[in-house]
């Protein structure tokens, strides 16, 4: 009986033990889980606060696509918008050419924090400089 309790108690130490590592692991240490809309929503809200293409001159963002990660708690938003002049980042103080064109943002997500943002597959906008075509790869 005392060999039974022994296991027993070796078991539900194990478990516990597993559990604690299984969500230092997956939930961070926050403890938090980012879902889908969550994650929608920051990657928005980094658009309309951080991108410099966006707030030089965009307008009329809109969701275009959403997939999830390879990792948990990991998204990747496609959004598609409007800009009154060619090109990309700040361009304040150049020559700009009016003229409507449109964009797309891929912006990846994991666990709440904005990891990557690529315009038309050509601009960092995080690291705001164009991509060689070696980086140009999605997140992970």
């Amino acid at each position: 009986m005392n060999r039974f309790f022994l296991i027993f108690i070796v078991y539900v130490v194990i478990v516990f033990s597993a559990l604690i590592v299984w969500q230092q692991t997956n939930f961070g240490a926050t403890g938090v889980y980012y879902g889908s809309a969550e994650s929608q929503k920051i990657a928005e809200e980094w658009i309309l606060d951080n991108s410099p293409t966006y707030r030089f001159d965009g307008f009329d963002l809109k969701i275009a696509d959403s997939e999830t990660g390879r990792c948990f708690s990991c998204f990747e938003f496609t959004f598609s918008f409007q800009s009154r002049q060619a090109g990309y980042g700040n361009r304040e103080g150049q020559i700009l050419a009016q003229v409507i064109t449109s964009h797309t943002m891929v912006v990846a997500v994991r666990q709440g924090q904005v990891i990557k943002v690529v315009t038309d597959q050509k601009y960092d906008e995080m690291k705001r400089e164009f991509l060689s075509p070696e980086t140009n790869n999605r997140y992970q």
